[in-house]
């Protein structure tokens, strides 16, 4: 018995060092490739929580935006009924309100480019999420089939981690944009209330 065990061990030695030699760079290889997951889900998450902020500062802003666009409104309906006025052209005549009305065609659009830039960066951190979800898979990928291709994904993870990154370093909206409303709108707007 103890010739045929000392063959089979010499024959499951050989077994193992031939599994090493065909699979070892394989194995390597898959670390690799779950540190660059791990790494990649933790630069997802540091992003994420980056664009977090931007999203609630920029709702801070908006909200003071909107703070200030209601006193202005409150005070055109008070110049309004000081100076017994029912239309546009009566209205732009008396300097206060015509300089609240301007004032307040461009808090609107100020207020337009903030929501437009809340929509983008919550679309980035859906796309975030949604990569942060298949660099998971990948790595669950990894441990049972030993084997996974990363390229595709680290590719576009990149692609999207470099725009967004780089939209972060940006203002929150351009200041020189033109209004998309016009005053006479936004006196119709106000006298409708």
């Amino acid at each position: 018995m103890s010739a045929g065990y000392a063959v089979l061990r010499k024959q499951a030695a050989m077994a193992l060092v031939l599994v090493a030699c065909l699979f070892g760079s394989a194995v390597a290889d898959d670390t690799g490739k779950t540190e660059t997951l791990n790494r990649t889900i933790s630069e997802i998450a540091e992003l994420t929580r980056s664009i977090n902020e931007r999203i609630e500062e920029a709702c801070a802003l908006r909200d003071k935006l909107n703070e200030q666009r209601e006193l202005l409104k409150n005070e055109i309906n008070q110049e309004r009924k000081l100076h017994d006025i029912t239309s546009f052209r009566q209205a732009v005549q008396i300097k206060r309100i015509d300089y609240n009305l301007r004032l307040i065609q461009q808090l609107s659009a100020y207020i337009e480019r903030l929501n437009g830039s809340m929509e983008y960066f919550r679309g980035a951190n859906q796309l975030l999420n949604f990569y942060a979800r298949q660099a998971r898979d990948d790595l669950l990928m990894l441990k049972t089939l030993q084997d996974a291709d990363i390229s595709g994904l680290m590719n576009k993870i990149s692609a999207a981690k470099d725009e967004f990154e780089m939209v972060l370093n940006k203002p929150l909206f351009v200041a020189s944009e033109p209004s998309t409303r016009s005053m006479e709108m936004i006196w119709n707007d106000i006298i409708k209330k």
